[in-house]
């Protein structure tokens, strides 16, 4: 019994001292394995989710990294003369991209939360503001579509139930339920892809704004 508790405690000594640390200015905390550090920004994965996305941050949101073998550094900062972080965009991989409706990071799809985590490393904040401004309305356009699909969807299975049941009957009842439902498929496709084409020029101009300065 005491074998198994001494050995429970080593495994947990062991995982514990394997993950980096990260201090925030806030003196806020975060267990992280640090995966690559630029003069002006850390990327990490979080320790509880390695698998999950990069995070990055600017340097000017953290005081220091404790490491796992103990070491710490002071991170420091490097303003333009203008007091303003400049923040670097080593290459093309920091860039956004839009494949078909998709928004890509490192070559990683970004749904809303992650896009919006993204969004907050932004080192200017007259830009982020605009671009989390893009992405609500990115969002809005989406959602509004998605309930004209959904529409669709129920316009078009009222129109076969009409359409079986007017063969059954030939009544005038069953040919006005019918023409409605084609009617509403069709008003309700037509709106959702209107609103699908104000979602992608949302995201493009996203994209656009994201990349101006790199």
């Amino acid at each position: 019994m005491k074998s198994k508790l001494f050995y429970f405690f080593l495994l947990m000594v062991l995982k514990i001292s394997a993950q980096d640390t990260i201090c925030f200015t806030d003196n806020s905390k975060t267990a992280a394995l640090v995966k690559k550090i630029t003069p002006y920004e850390i990327e990490y994965l979080k320790f509880n989710n390695p698998n999950g996305l990069v995070v990055v941050e600017n340097k000017s949101v953290i005081k220091y990294i404790r490491y796992q073998d103990g070491t710490v550094d002071s991170v420091k900062v490097y303003p333009l003369p203008t007091s303003t972080h400049y923040y670097e965009f080593e290459s093309i991989n920091n860039q956004l991209f839009l494949d078909r409706n998709n928004l890509l990071y490192k070559s990683v799809v970004l749904n809303n939360p992650n896009l919006k985590v993204l969004i907050k490393t932004y080192p200017f904040e007259t830009t982020k503001i605009e671009l989390d401004l893009k992405r609500k309305e990115a969002r809005k356009q989406k959602n509004i579509s998605l309930i004209f699909g959904a529409t669709g969807v129920i316009a078009a299975y009222t129109g076969l139930v009409g359409l079986s049941n007017y063969r059954k009957s030939s009544t005038s009842d069953d040919l006005i339920i019918l023409s409605s439902a084609a009617a509403g498929f069709t008003g309700s496709i037509l709106l959702y892809l209107n609103f699908r084409k104000k979602e992608i020029k949302a995201k493009k101009e996203l994209v656009r704004i994201y990349n101006e300065m790199k």
